[in-house]
């Protein structure tokens, strides 16, 4: 399995909602899951709560990535933390990984990591990243 990919595109899906996540836990997402459709992913909903439910006991270096990115998902070294967090975890959580390494791998949710960022400065579009795959059926 490609850990390192796997996390990356992780990492993407997460991080835009890890503000409404994070904090959340599951008792909240479970009241208002269906309510958040429009400011966060159904698909970000699905792997989080797969790592919370997975992850009982948290490293507290992997909380702190969290806490993070939470604050602010765009910051490139809190995410850069964070992969690196994720990559020791499934490391050594060959289950999760495999678990992670199916859902990540569905189309629905690769057509989904493909992101585009853009940045409006002084009246002209910067381009950001791109990155993620798509297969066509």
């Amino acid at each position: 399995m490609n850990i390192p990919g796997i996390v990356k595109e992780l990492v993407l899906l997460i991080s835009p909602a890890l503000p409404y996540l994070a904090p959340a836990g599951e008792e909240m997402l479970k009241k208002v899951g269906g309510n958040l459709g429009t400011a966060i992913s159904q698909n970000a909903i699905k792997v989080w709560t797969l790592l919370n439910s997975e992850i009982v006991l948290k490293p507290p270096a992997l909380e702190e990535a969290l806490k993070d990115v939470s604050k602010n998902p765009e910051d490139e070294d809190a995410q850069a933390s964070l992969r690196l967090q994720l990559k020791k975890l499934l490391e050594s959580n060959p289950e999760l990984t495999q678990k992670l390494s199916e859902m990540m791998a569905s189309s629905e949710v690769k057509k989904e990591i493909i992101s585009i960022t853009q940045v409006a400065r002084d009246h002209g579009v910067q381009i950001g990243y791109v990155s993620g795959s798509v297969t066509n059926k």
